[in-house]
């Protein structure tokens, strides 16, 4: 024989959480968010950058001087507020390498101070600078002509963020790590605090394995740099929605 223990206050409960249990569902969503300033700086001299260029350098050339690719994503503003994020990845397009240079580890630091970006462009293929406009990031600058590094090469957190292997030509993605996690947290908690990413290579031997990425300036957005947003969002419900 059947018991209902539950009684009639229970079998209302149970319906009422039944009937809220749909209501409510998380999903993860991806947003793409472009970069609102990249240059490169160059080792060379104290007075070149890129700013206005459309590619980006990193890595070492065949002199062993280095170059290094500086980005900032200071738009944060289409993260919902209720975002639960997920993971925090940053997107490039190798645009060139050397055909002997071999896969190498580059390494995204967060940096610890503002920059620039003004007009100078390197043109094609851009890999040895141009002369720094006012305002321009270089090697020894933080904004061209007077303000510079505490380091020269820039000042970043010792420590970096995440790093990815790069080799031939194509889309890599520097994975999500917790410190990609804290550095987009600190971003939005504190937006003077938002100085972006530098990507620096760590290789003495050998040289000439510098790569070419492509920057904001392309004139084609799939090839554009990318910060991804990867979070969950609770949606509610009303019962209204399609199937």
């Amino acid at each position: 024989m059947f018991c209902d223990r539950a009684g009639p206050l229970g079998r209302l409960i149970g319906a009422g959480l039944a009937l809220l249990a749909p209501l409510a569902e998380a999903q993860l969503l991806e947003l793409e968010i472009a970069p609102t300033a990249d240059t490169s700086i160059y080792q060379d001299a104290n007075d070149l950058s890129n700013g206005a260029g459309i590619y980006l350098f990193s890595g070492r050339i065949a002199n062993g001087l280095r170059r290094r690719a500086l980005l900032r994503f200071d738009d944060l503003s289409a993260i919902p507020d209720d975002a639960i994020i997920q993971e925090v990845v940053l997107r490039l397009t190798l645009s060139r390498k050397r055909e002997e240079a071999g896969p190498i580890t580059f390494f995204l630091h967060r940096l610890l101070a503002p920059w620039g970006e003004a007009n100078s462009d390197a043109g094609v293929p851009g890999g040895m600078g141009i002369a720094a406009d006012d305002g321009d990031a270089t090697w020894s600058h933080r904004f061209f002509p007077n303000d510079l590094w505490a380091e020269d090469g820039g000042d970043f957190d010792a420590e970096s963020s995440t790093s990815r292997l790069v080799d031939d030509v194509g889309d890599y993605e520097w994975p999500s790590t917790e410190r990609t996690l804290n550095d987009l947290a600190l971003w939005r908690a504190d937006p003077s605090a938002n100085h972006g990413w530098v990507v620096v290579d760590r290789l003495t031997a050998p040289l000439a394995h510098a790569r070419r990425f492509h920057a904001r300036e392309d004139s084609d957005p799939a090839l554009q740099p990318r910060l991804i947003i990867r979070y969950d969002q609770v949606l509610l419900r009303d019962g209204f929605e399609s199937p």
